[in-house]
């Protein structure tokens, strides 16, 4: 069983930033980490990882919610605003007699897809384009 502990992603900037999501709650099998916004708690990006068994499927998931904020100056004073949030979702769904190396497989090609350089995927989540042709 994995440990929850800190988690450091750097993010795609032109000059890469370290991110670090550190544990905040774990209850009902959902262990949730996250990075506190300088400005305001509705800016908290977090990662909730969460894993449950159904008849003879095991379902792994992982979800990434990046708030987007803005401030406004209501009255002179400046007052955090949700503007969006972008939601990644990451769901694996393996038979239980599955084993540990075609399950390891399995996230591999899916880093893969999430990897810097992926074109096609990176057009497709990135730029919002649609796979043709």
């Amino acid at each position: 069983m994995a440990s929850l502990t800190t988690l450091t992603i750097n993010d795609r900037e032109s000059t890469p930033v370290a991110h670090n999501f550190v544990p905040f709650d774990r209850k009902n099998g959902v262990a949730i980490l996250r990075e506190a916004d300088s400005v305001s708690p509705l800016g908290d990006k977090y990662i909730s990882l969460s894993t449950r068994t159904t008849g003879a499927k095991k379902r792994s998931r992982i979800l990434v919610a990046v708030p987007i904020i803005s401030v406004e100056t209501i009255n002179a004073v400046d007052r955090p605003r949700l503007e969006r949030t972008i939601y990644v979702e990451v769901l694996m769904t393996s038979d239980v007699s599955s084993t540990a190396q075609e399950r390891d497989n399995a996230v591999a090609f899916a880093a893969g897809c999430l990897a810097d350089g992926a074109a096609m995927c990176d057009d497709l989540l990135v730029n919002n384009n649609p796979v043709t042709g």
